[in-house]
């Protein structure tokens, strides 16, 4: 991204119409992000534990325990990148909407 739109959604997201709409997201992002961290560490000792009684079955708890996890990190980040763009479009709106309008030389002669 170039750095005058980076800088234009920076300032859009400093100034922003929506402060508790932002801050909610990153919580729920976080949360979402811990409870993949979480689902991870249980895949992770369940599977070791299980591969007490069957390795093919405690592995295979493993792995797709530490995929799903993965799986719900990532949708994390994605549901956070999505959000934020609905309250950047929003503000943008309000922004631009906000402007005195500029009159046309068309409108000007009727």
């Amino acid at each position: 991204m170039s750095t005058s739109k980076q800088q234009y959604l920076d300032s859009i997201r400093d100034n922003t119409s929506y402060p508790v709409y932002r801050k909610f997201i990153t919580v729920i992002s976080f949360m979402m992000r811990l409870s993949a961290i979480g689902g991870g560490l249980v895949a992770v000792i369940s599977g070791f534990a299980g591969m007490r009684y069957s390795f093919w079955g405690g592995a295979g708890t493993l792995v797709l325990g530490l995929v799903g996890a993965a799986v719900a990190y990532l949708l994390a980040i994605v549901f956070k990148e999505a959000s934020l763009i609905l309250a950047d479009l929003g503000d943008s709106t309000v922004e631009a909407n906000s402007r005195p309008a500029e009159r046309t030389p068309a409108a000007a002669v009727a």
